[in-house]
This record gives C-alpha cells, structure tokens and sequence, in this order.
C-alpha cells in the first residue's frame, strides 16, 4: 500500500530524459548492494573442496528466476532504441544491448561463482 503512490508517481513519467537521473540513482544503488555482497563474500570465503561444484535439481526454479530478472530490461531497452539518433549503435556486435548484456551476465556470474 505504502509503495502505491511512488510507483504510480513514476508510471506517469513518458519521457526518457526525466527518467534518467531516477535511473542513474537506481544503478548506483544496486552496485553499491552488488559490492556489499563481494565484500561479505569474499571476506567469509570457504574452501573450494568444501562447496558443492553442482547444485540441487530442486534449485532450477530459482536460478531461472534470476535470469530473468537480470534480463527483465526488455520493457525499457526498446523505447530507448526508438528515442536513439543513431539506433544502430544499439544493436551493433560492440553496441549498447551487448555490452550492457555482457556486464549483468559478468556481475551475476562472477556472484554466483563466490
């Protein structure tokens, strides 16, 4: 209830250039949370023998969530092809969608390593 308002505060907001900074704080947050876990993580590090190299079948439903919550972004990478001045750089073999792909599949994977 209490996030009601914010939330439908922002589903008002049609133009990218204001959603900007929302999204630059955002971004900034998560890497903030992203490397307060490394730290946990690789301060309290256990053995590698000691850690099972394979996880549990009953597991899968969750390792699928988190995939697509880390690619959920479909629903705003388009519009932001649309407003480009030149959308071919999005999609090109060294473009935006690549690159920011290739660095939420690092930080997830390097994660799920640790």
């Amino acid at each position: 209830g209490l996030l009601l308002i914010p939330i439908l505060g922002l589903c008002t907001i049609r133009e990218l250039k204001v959603l900007a900074p929302l999204a630059l704080i955002g971004n900034i947050v998560y890497l903030c949370a992203i490397f307060i876990v490394f730290h946990y993580l690789l301060t309290n590090l256990q053995p590698v023998s000691s850690v099972n190299g394979v996880g549990e079948l009953r597991d899968l439903p969750l390792f699928f969530a988190i995939v697509i919550f880390a690619f959920e972004g479909i629903a705003v990478i388009l519009p932001i092809e649309n407003q480009m001045d030149e959308p071919q750089h999005f999609i090109s073999n060294n473009g935006v969608l690549n690159t920011a792909c290739l660095i939420v599949l690092a930080a997830y994977a390097t994660m799920g390593f640790y």
